[in-house]
């Protein structure tokens, strides 16, 4: 059996990935803070082949209890737990900034480190997802942006140290009906579909079905690629 670990599977994107895996036949090691999700995923997913691994991404002991629990052998590790705090750069907290870092490239040096025997072992597969944030500015989020920037570069850094022992790449989703759109109108929603030439908002599935795809043998020679996954939105500008 395949083994994957899946951070920010409490919600979203995370979470359709990790029971997308579970489908697929991997066993799955779900990390996330909220420990109530993780628990109804685990009833959802069965017992057997999901494990959920309440922590902090940003923390090394998570990693290196997670490197233990694989024993070894890792076949894809997918970083998807994000934090988020939405101002302008100068009413950022110094804690805000570097929290966002913490989660999103810390936890990927911390894991690396950690498990990259455990990768290299089972020749296996890293999956950075980033964000269009990335690669178009939208007001309030400068931590945030710089830092879903950086895990594209380092995809593609991984991706030259670490070939041909495990492929690395990245996701870029644009915008998708996560939990982060609960507090959203219905104007601001349509608006959005509005920008987005298939007309709506993705899902999440949607994204993890690309990330199922990377780190399958059909994706065997796709490596240091980022793969935009947003329905056209950031290729389309609403102007004359």
């Amino acid at each position: 059996m395949k083994t994957a670990i899946v951070t920010g599977a409490g919600s979203g994107i995370g979470q359709a990935t990790a029971r997308k895996l579970v489908e697929d036949g991997y066993a799955v090691h779900a990390v996330d803070l909220n420990e109530e999700a993780l628990s109804h995923e685990a009833q959802v997913n069965g017992l057997d082949s999901y494990t959920a691994q309440v922590g902090d991404v940003s923390d090394v002991t998570l990693w290196s209890h997670l490197a233990q629990s694989v024993d070894g052998q890792l076949d894809l590790l997918v970083h998807n737990a994000f934090a988020l705090h939405v101002k302008p750069l100068h009413l950022q907290t110094a804690h805000e900034w570097n929290r966002q870092w913490d989660v999103m490239l810390g936890a990927v040096f911390h894991s690396v480190s950690q498990l990259h025997d455990a990768l290299v072992n089972s020749s296996g597969s890293v999956v950075l997802v980033s964000s269009v944030h990335s690669r178009i500015g939208i007001p309030g989020h400068p931590a945030y942006a710089a830092a879903k920037g950086a895990l594209n570069a380092l995809a593609r850094q991984l991706a030259v140290e670490y070939g041909p022992d495990i492929r690395v790449n990245s996701v870029v989703p644009g915008p998708i009906r996560t939990p982060v759109w609960d507090s959203a109108t219905e104007d601001e929603i349509a608006q959005t579909q509005a920008q987005t030439p298939l007309g709506r908002l993705g899902s999440p599935e949607e994204v993890a079905n690309v990330i199922l795809f990377l780190a399958s043998d059909q994706a065997s020679y796709v490596h240091g690629a980022e793969i935009v996954v947003d329905g056209g939105w950031s290729v389309s500008k609403d102007s004359r």
